[in-house]
């Protein structure tokens, strides 16, 4: 099968390598005519299994193309292939990220309310847009029987569900356990966890933790979630509302909230201007290291004497 690549950087590379292993025939593409990184990934290959092109020749080379530029540049660089990518299947694996700060974070833009694969889909209606590959480390996704021989999960999400399925294909040649290629994740959270405890967690939901956790029965749930707008903002408020899980957030013992956004509210900041106290302070670093010490030795106390710290004014008085 031909398989075109937007993007000639590691995760073009890699994809297309492990395309060209699968008996792929691959062309790669980027945005001028003597792309060295590009040239290098055809001269590396076996002859005629690998060629390159410009943005706006991948989508006369092949029927399915992956996005693998820049995410943050990625609708730009799609512009450059003029095409509307009209009955093509478009894999999207990029992931919007801002460089510029440490750590990287997802633009605003494609972050809560939208997404990069969402904006992709509104701006090319007719193209077959499917999103997978993007939550993990490239050399793992296409090679994940690296991890735990490969007992693991990767999501795809799209509108068009015979585009999934060949995605699916392509994923599970790369060595994915059908089973584990999940396309439903809302489904999967909402339907299949059913936790006989629930948590606080500082970080953003992800998938193989959200199963990994959920086999010893707990779920994790990111109150960041509690105050965007969205899909995922509803799926988190919908699973919160059902009876069972109500009955077990009321039970709980310990909830903790992000520490920046705690420590934020320990200090007295109000939520218009929460880090501008934390900014001025003149050891940053020492004082989220010894805030988040204070935090676990009071989630410690909270186990061990049962105390009732489901509110700020609780940790505060620990904190005291």
């Amino acid at each position: 099968m031909k398989i075109a690549i937007l993007g000639t950087g590691q995760v073009g590379n890699l994809i297309g390598s492990r395309l060209i292993e699968k008996g792929h025939q691959v062309m790669i593409s980027g945005r001028v005519a003597n792309n060295e990184s590009g040239l290098t990934f055809v001269k590396n290959n076996p002859p005629g299994t690998a060629s390159y092109g410009t943005f706006d020749a991948a989508p006369r080379y092949a029927d399915i193309i992956f996005n693998a530029t820049n995410g943050r540049f990625a609708l730009e660089a799609l512009k450059l292939a003029d095409t509307d990518f009209a009955d093509k299947i478009l894999i999207d694996v990029a992931n919007p990220l801002d460089f510029t700060v440490n750590p990287p974070t997802l633009i605003p833009e494609f972050a809560n309310s939208s997404s990069l694969g969402e904006s992709i889909q509104s701006r090319y209606p007719k193209a077959r847009v499917v999103k997978t590959l993007n939550t993990l480390g490239m050399a793992l996704a296409v090679n994940p029987t690296q991890l735990n021989q490969g007992d693991h999960s990767l999501f795809v999400a799209g509108n068009d569900k015979a585009a999934k399925t060949e995605a699916k294909a392509i994923v599970t040649e790369f060595g994915w356990r059908p089973d584990n290629v999940i396309d439903q994740k809302a489904a999967l959270i909402l339907d299949h966890l059913r936790p006989s405890t629930v948590t606080g967690d500082n970080s953003y939901m992800q998938a193989s933790r959200i199963r990994r956790w959920a086999k010893q029965g707990v779920a994790l749930l990111t109150p960041a979630l509690k105050c965007v707008k969205g899909r995922y903002a509803d799926a988190y408020h919908h699973f919160v509302a059902q009876p069972e899980n109500v009955v077990l957030l009321k039970g709980r013992r310990t909830a903790i909230e992000p520490v920046f956004d705690l420590v934020a509210k320990v200090i007295g900041a109000t939520d218009n201007h929460k880090q501008l106290p934390i900014q001025k302070l003149a050891h940053v670093r020492t004082c989220l290291s010894l805030a988040t010490l204070t935090i676990q030795i009071a989630m410690i106390v909270n186990n061990i004497w049962g105390l009732p710290l489901h509110d700020i004014s609780h940790l505060m008085a620990v904190f005291t």
